[in-house]
């Protein structure tokens, strides 16, 4: 387990104190889940309680080894067991995980349970509003009560470089790590269908050559084309299908190398199986072609992007956004973006957020649909 928000042992004591301290008269549940983790675990007689609650807590002192995956494991189990109880309603279960919120080593940062045995970091912010200056957070989903890892690592640190930046009002790059984290979030939602992000294979069939010369007519008034061996479609089906119909078509070298060039033809769209092969030597391969080509099979083509995750008028904003500050230079901050320039989106504390919240809420919804936790 990769724990990137580290957890001091006493930190842990006080979480575990005061999680006793709100079960009252049912610290039991907290001896049940203990004894799922460790089978040689007995629950102790009332003459042992505290003594056992000692024990416990001395194990989260051995964090180079198993301490903190013991603390992290013990409290969805404590919750599994208030929720199997029938003593426990909702409101109840919510003022629990309340009590699970555990200060990390990272300045403010805490660590805490959240519906669904989610070991979710919240990340507290301030924005400054019509109202006055908020007090908000964005939360990044960890792992579940297994310790599986929920949103990647390697998202996480983006995610939270991105947040932290944005904590010290350094809003350029933020939104660059932002976007970052949402591309590649995208590209591995989209690989899981069929998608590819790598340079190799070709977003459309490739056809084999077809073997042909080509020479001047006698009367030296244009070339003739000869087919070595015949296209799909013969040209008697083309007479009796067309007639005999000239077809506007615009033709253009294109170099290759050495003083070598080949001949395009455009515009001829509809007579294609008159003239090659119809013979697929490579099939597509559906690829992925930075964030806007991302954005845009999600949304239209895999119906995986819809307004309730980001809302479509978002997305000219993060490729603008994205593809200015990636490629930055100073005439990039006179893009205009919506109604905005650049420059306006990068003084605006709120609108920052609103992007990097929105982004973090989808990248979080995502994960845990491809990890299928509920």
């Amino acid at each position: 387990m990769n724990l990137l928000f580290q957890i001091s042992s006493d930190k842990m004591k006080d979480t575990y104190d005061r999680i006793k301290s709100h079960l009252k008269q049912d610290q039991q549940f907290i001896f049940q889940a203990m004894q799922i983790l460790d089978n040689n675990f007995e629950i102790p007689d009332e003459s042992k309680i505290e003594k056992n609650h000692i024990a416990i807590k001395r194990k989260f002192d051995f964090r180079g080894f198993n301490g903190i995956e013991i603390f992290l494991r013990l409290i969805p189990q404590i919750y599994k067991k208030l929720e199997d109880s029938p003593y426990y309603k909702s409101s109840e279960l919510d003022a629990f995980l309340l009590e699970t919120a555990t200060e990390t080593k990272s300045v403010d940062i805490k660590l805490i349970l959240t519906k669904g045995c989610i070991w979710t970091v919240n990340w507290p912010t301030k924005v400054s509003g019509a109202f006055g200056q908020e007090d908000l957070e964005i939360p990044i989903f960890l792992y579940n009560g297994q310790l599986d890892e929920i949103v990647p690592a390697y998202i996480v640190e983006l995610l939270s470089s991105a947040i932290s930046a944005y904590t010290q009002n350094l809003y350029m790059p933020s939104l660059i790590l932002a976007t970052i984290a949402l591309e590649a979030t995208l590209r591995k939602v989209l690989s899981l269908r069929g998608y590819s992000s790598g340079g190799k294979g070709t977003s459309k069939d490739e056809y084999s050559f077809i073997d042909a010369k080509i020479g001047p007519l006698s009367d030296k008034s244009g070339y003739m084309l000869r087919f070595n061996k015949e296209p799909a479609k013969s040209s008697n089906e083309y007479y009796i299908a067309e007639s005999d119909k000239s077809v506007p078509v615009r033709i253009k070298r294109k170099y290759r190398d050495k003083d070598r060039y080949d001949i395009i033809i455009r515009d001829f769209d509809g007579y294609e199986d008159y003239l090659t092969s119809d013979v697929i030597i490579t099939p597509q391969q559906k690829r992925i072609s930075g964030l806007g080509g991302a954005l845009s099979i999600a949304r239209y083509d895999e119906g995986i992007l819809t307004d309730i995750d980001l809302p479509t008028d978002m997305d000219e904003i993060f490729k603008s956004v994205r593809n200015n500050l990636i490629h930055i230079s100073e005439d990039s901050f006179s893009a205009t973006i919506g109604d905005r320039r650049l420059s306006e989106i990068l003084s605006n504390q709120l609108a920052v957020y609103d992007l990097i919240f929105n982004v973090s809420n989808y990248i979080n919804k995502q994960y845990l649909d491809i990890n299928k936790f509920p």
